[in-house]
This record gives structure tokens, C-alpha cells and sequence, in this order.
């Protein structure tokens, strides 16, 4: 079902314009290099929004005779949700991996091997992921069928978050080059997504009744 979703999100060509976003803003992150884990904060929000608006496309990527018919072979409407929130982890495993080590090659951090930047930006970017997933997975059908409010919310949604109190702590630190706060971060933005897919889904199974 995973490699399923990739393909119906990678045929709708609708993953363009987030991937564009993320990555003008990436180039602009390595436009004028830092440290290398002020730049992995740096490069997070944008992850937050590119994953949040890729659950909003994997979840409306197709019409609702689709979704039914994927839904009777799966057995429930609730694990089509949540695997569609599950596909685009995987779809982020792949930039996040990619610009981790693009952070931990270019980043000024004398005092810390090449493979600890590159871990320690991997989990941040894809905390920002998570997050943006547990975000994105409210907000598509069946729970919200109308785009314009939909593609609003993913946009305050990201915001509200990054005005947080943890999430500025977390950013502060790393801007401090402490890289402690992160571990706790995947682990409860780990929870977070869960405990967001797991409720949506079942709100989805409701509504498909």
C-alpha cells in the first residue's frame, strides 16, 4: 500500500510545487552555510510544511469510488488513512537523508564527526516531517473536504507549531550547537504522528460508514 500511495502521488504530479518550496528553501539554507546544526533547524520548517502538504495530496490523490474500493480490499477506511499518513514518512526518509549529509559535508563543526552531524540532522528533519504528517493527516478527506480551508490550515497549522515554546527551545539549541534536545524530539514527534493518524483514522472509518 506504501509503494502504492508513492506511485498515485508521483503520477498526479501534484508533489511539484511542495518539492519546489523545499527546495529553494534548502538552497537558500546553504546559501550562506553556518554551523551545521544551526543549519539542520534552519532547513526543519521547511519540512514541517513540504510534509504536511504531501499528506494533504497522498490523502486526496483520488477520488472516493477509489478510496472505497482500496478500503474494501484493505478491510477498513481506517487503514487507508493511516497507511497514506505511513507512505509519506517513507517519501521523507529519502530528502531528509539526503540533505543530512549535504549538512553534515558543507556545515562548519570542527568538534563532531561527519557521521553524528549527519545522524543528529537526519532525526531533526525528520521530526519536522512527523510533524507535518500528524498535522496534514487532519486535514484531508474524509475528515476535511474543502481545499481552500484545508490548504489554509496547512499553512497555520506549520506556522503555530514553530511558535511553540518546545519547538523554539529545540531550535535555540541547536542554533547553540546542543544537540541533546533531539532525541526526545523524534521520540515525541514520533508519539505525536501516531497518536494523529491513529485518531484521524478512526474518524475516517466513522465517516465512511
Amino acid at each position: 500500500m506504501i509503494a502504492f500511495t508513492t506511485r498515485l502521488v508521483l503520477r498526479s504530479m501534484q508533489w511539484v510545487a511542495p518539492f519546489l518550496v523545499l527546495l529553494i528553501w534548502i538552497l537558500l539554507a546553504f546559501g550562506n552555510p553556518g554551523d551545521s546544526l544551526s543549519n539542520a533547524g534552519s532547513i526543519s520548517p521547511a519540512f514541517i510544511l513540504w510534509a504536511t502538504w504531501m499528506t494533504l495530496i497522498a490523502g486526496n490523490v483520488d477520488d472516493d469510488p477509489h478510496r472505497d474500493l482500496i478500503a474494501a480490499a484493505l478491510g477498513s477506511a481506517a487503514r487507508v488513512h493511516a497507511l497514506r499518513s505511513a507512505s509519506v514518512a517513507a517519501m521523507a526518509t529519502l530528502p531528509a537523508g539526503a540533505v543530512s549529509l549535504l549538512v553534515a559535508l558543507t556545515g562548519h563543526q570542527p568538534d563532531r564527526s561527519t557521521g553524528f552531524v549527519a545522524t543528529v540532522t537526519f532525526a531533526v528533519l525528520m521530526s519536522a516531517a512527523l510533524v507535518g504528517i500528524s498535522i496534514g493527516t487532519l486535514l484531508h478527506r474524509p475528515l476535511l473536504r474543502h481545499r481552500g480551508a484545508a490548504t489554509l490550515l496547512s499553512i497555520a497549522g506549520p506556522v503555530g507549531v514553530l511558535l511553540l515554546p518546545p519547538t523554539r527551545t529545540l531550535l535555540r539549541s541547536l542554533d547553540s550547537g546542543n544537540p541533546t534536545p533531539t532525541a526526545w524530539a523524534l521520540v515525541i514527534c514520533t508519539i505525536w504522528a501516531t497518536a494523529a493518524t491513529t485518531t484521524a483514522a478512526r474518524i475516517s472509518a466513522n465517516r465512511s460508514r
